[in-house]
C-alpha cells in the first residue's frame, strides 16, 4: 500500500555523520549506531516524489501503481526524535530530497 512509515534520512546527513565517526574512530570503536532523523515519511510519499521529480527532469509520465492497498492504516513510527535533534538530525526536507533524486538521476545518467 505504500502507508508504511519509514524514517528517511537525506544522503548529505548520513555522508555528515559518516565523516563525523571517520575523523573519531577511536570514540567510536567497536560501537553500533542508527542513525535516522526522527521523523516518518510514508512509502508512497516517496515514491510520489521520486515519479514527480522524473517527470520534470525528463519529460516522461511516471505512473505509480498501488498493488495493494493492505495495510490499510499507517502504524506511528515511533523513533527518539530527542536524540536525533541531539544530533543535529533533522528530517530532511522535500526540497533537499528533491534535490538528491535529482543527484541520482544524474549519477544513474552519467553527467
Amino acid at each position: 500500500s505504500g502507508l508504511q512509515a519509514r524514517d528517511f534520512i537525506s544522503l548529505t546527513s548520513l555522508a555528515d555523520r559518516i565523516a563525523g565517526v571517520a575523523t573519531r574512530l577511536n570514540a567510536f570503536r567497536n560501537r553500533t549506531y542508527t542513525v535516522g532523523c526522527g521523523g516518518g515519511i510514508t512509502i508512497r510519499e516517496i515514491a510520489l516524489l521520486v515519479a514527480q521529480r522524473y517527470e520534470a527532469r525528463f519529460g516522461l509520465a511516471c505512473e505509480l501503481r498501488v498493488l495493494s492497498e493492505e495495510p490499510r492504516e499507517m502504524q506511528p513510527l515511533r523513533v527518539t526524535s530527542a536524540r536525533a535533534a541531539e544530533a543535529g538530525l533533522l528530517a530532511p526536507s522535500l526540497e533537499r530530497m528533491s534535490a538528491e533524486i535529482d543527484l541520482i538521476f544524474d549519477l544513474l545518467k552519467g553527467n
